[in-house]
């Protein structure tokens, strides 16, 4: 009997971490479209804000491409240059 109620309280911990973790899961989801969606927004501001006659090339499409669906490391290391060139301008 005893061996039977270790085995639900197993079952039970079981049942919720895996809850845990699939909330966490769509927690990270919803933190990394909340934070391509902002880096939209700043690019299409970036560009709107910019001269027509830049002597600076503004992103491509291929840069923002990146962005989007870059991993955290490529994302920063994008978003760091981005930046960089801004204040070159």
């Amino acid at each position: 009997m005893a061996e039977s109620k270790g085995l639900e309280d197993l079952h039970t911990i079981h049942l919720e971490q895996r809850v845990e973790v699939m909330a966490a899961m769509a927690e990270e989801h919803d933190l990394k479209l909340a934070f391509q969606l902002q880096m939209q927004e700043v690019t299409t501001a970036s560009r709107a804000l910019q001269p027509s006659r830049s002597p600076h090339p503004s992103p491509d499409d291929s840069i923002i491409a990146a962005l989007i669906d870059g991993d955290d490391d490529s994302v920063l290391g994008m978003a760091t240059a981005l930046m960089l060139q801004d204040m070159c301008i």
